[in-house]
């Protein structure tokens, strides 16, 4: 189903008016695809080309869809409030699972101690760094807030995440955590 979907959004996409595709990140997408070509190419599996080009091009798909369509700030922060709640119910998740061993999806802990999901988040490496990117979103979403109880929420989402980090025992997870801090650090 997600092909379809993916196809049919792009579908939708092609037909808008107004798409501004100048924006530097295009040409770089454009360049990193070519780059990727070449490399495979160069290690002389023409094969792996159509492999690769298969395997990459939803992402690029998916990203072209994202940077077009998020065009205003009030469809970016709508954006990103979807992304930072669904990375959010994905940490309840986890810490659900690490009380019953268990989650409500079934996904059970890795390793005896280490929470997962399912699909792509099913290595808790990966969801680890799931929760890495959305917490600079919660932190904007924090900032940006009217609300006293906005504030709190994102705010708690925040801790939410940091200690959904601390259950996947992901040693990049926490280093890239720290990494951010020290960053925003640094920049204040």
């Amino acid at each position: 189903i997600m092909p379809t979907l993916l196809a049919t959004c792009l579908a939708l996409w092609l037909v808008k008016r107004h798409k501004r595709l100048d924006a530097p990140q295009y040409a770089l997408v454009v360049a990193f695809v070519v780059a990727m070509v070449v490399s495979k190419a160069l290690q002389g599996w023409l094969g792996g080309v159509w492999l690769m080009l298969g395997a990459f091009l939803p992402v690029v798909v998916l990203f072209v869809l994202v940077a077009g369509l998020t065009d205003t700030v009030a469809r970016h922060r709508a954006f990103m409030t979807g992304l930072a709640l669904f990375t959010l119910f994905l940490a309840a998740h986890g810490v659900d699972q690490s009380i019953a061993g268990v989650g409500w999806s079934g996904a059970q802990l890795s390793q005896g101690t280490r929470i997962m999901y399912l699909g792509i988040f099913n290595d808790p490496n990966d969801l680890a760094l799931a929760f890495v990117i959305a917490l600079p979103m919660l932190a904007y979403l924090l900032a940006t807030a009217k609300r006293f109880t906005g504030r709190i929420f994102w705010l708690a989402g925040m801790g939410l995440l940091l200690y959904g980090i601390f259950l996947t025992n992901s040693r990049g997870g926490m280093l890239s955590a720290a990494a951010q801090f020290l960053a925003f650090c640094v920049g204040r």
